[in-house]
């Protein structure tokens, strides 16, 4: 088990998030949620409430901001 957050990009965009502690990847397409896979993949979501979805494309938005930051990445 790991803790953290991982950032996929493609074309300086995040395509998918995972977080390692449960293994749950979360996919975007043009910034929008699409599905989110649980359990390793074995169930895969894709109806979420305002809230989640507000939430995880905020964090697809903005969230590896921080990282890149203590990075010096631009």
């Amino acid at each position: 088990m790991g803790d953290g957050i991982g950032y996929w990009f493609e074309n300086g965009r995040v395509v998918a998030i995972q977080r390692f502690h449960d293994g749950s990847l979360m996919v975007f397409n043009q910034g929008n949620l699409t599905e989110i896979y649980l359990d390793g993949g074995s169930e895969m979501q894709t109806q979420f409430t305002a809230t989640e979805r507000q939430e995880l494309e905020t964090m697809a938005r903005n969230g590896f901001r921080d990282i890149f930051r203590k990075l010096n990445v631009r």
